[in-house]
């Protein structure tokens, strides 16, 4: 996701070599020199925590973004004022314009709102994490996916999906205690956010459910 990151792994692992290299060098006679310290990475997914420039890449991205929000706010702002005025709906507490948009716009609308919120939660995730940690906590191949799962099923399912994936990245943990270790312990996030995804489609009754005993709203909770 950096656009240094190459650059920076070559000489970081140049760097690694050469200090093993001098390290063996000065192994008395006799000992095994050259092994590698316990604390240096060496795995690929090692590398990428190492990598020392997160927060400035964030601040990068905070500045790319930067138009893109203001426009959004802009384009937000000339809907509202064109599709005015708003009314009231008693029955349904919903502010309903005077000048509807015709269908395909609805839609069309729907489909950029799923995709804008599904990968911009990650996103905000992935800088504001970035920033308070100093290390990447969301790779941008993560925003793409959730992004895409919000455009096709809804900006409500992609955010439960995220968040559900922290819950099913513990299950597996606790599987892997179970039997002993054997499921592979370092996976990409992606996986999870799959399953959690299915889970959110396929469970969705049991969320309303919860979501109605834990906010205490007996008239129902529905997710559309």
């Amino acid at each position: 996701s950096f656009a240094d990151y190459e650059v920076w792994e070559k000489q970081a692992l140049a760097e690694l070599a050469s200090a093993e290299q001098a390290a063996g060098a000065q192994a008395p006679t006799g000992q095994a020199g050259g092994q590698p310290s316990a604390d240096a990475p060496h795995n690929p997914g090692e590398m990428w925590i190492a990598y020392p420039h997160a927060r400035r890449e964030m601040v990068k991205e905070l500045v790319f973004l930067a138009p893109c929000l203001g426009l959004a706010m802009t384009g937000w702002w000339l809907a509202r004022m064109w599709a005015g005025p708003w009314k009231f709906d008693a029955v349904t507490g919903e502010l309903i314009p005077a000048h509807l948009a015709p269908l395909w716009l609805v839609a069309l609308g729907g489909v950029l709102m799923g995709y804008l919120i599904g990968g911009g939660v990650v996103w905000a995730v992935r800088i504001f994490g970035s920033l308070g940690f100093g290390k990447e906590s969301m790779g941008l191949g993560d925003v793409h996916m959730m992004a895409a799962v919000g455009a096709c099923i809804g900006w409500i399912n992609s955010v439960l999906g995220f968040f559900g994936a922290a819950f099913v990245g513990l299950a597996w943990v606790f599987l892997g205690k179970l039997l002993g270790g054997r499921l592979k312990r370092v996976m990409p996030y992606g996986p999870f956010l799959a399953v959690s995804t299915v889970l959110v489609l396929l469970c969705k009754p049991l969320i309303e459910l919860g979501l109605r005993k834990l906010t205490g709203n007996m008239g129902g909770v529905f997710l559309p």
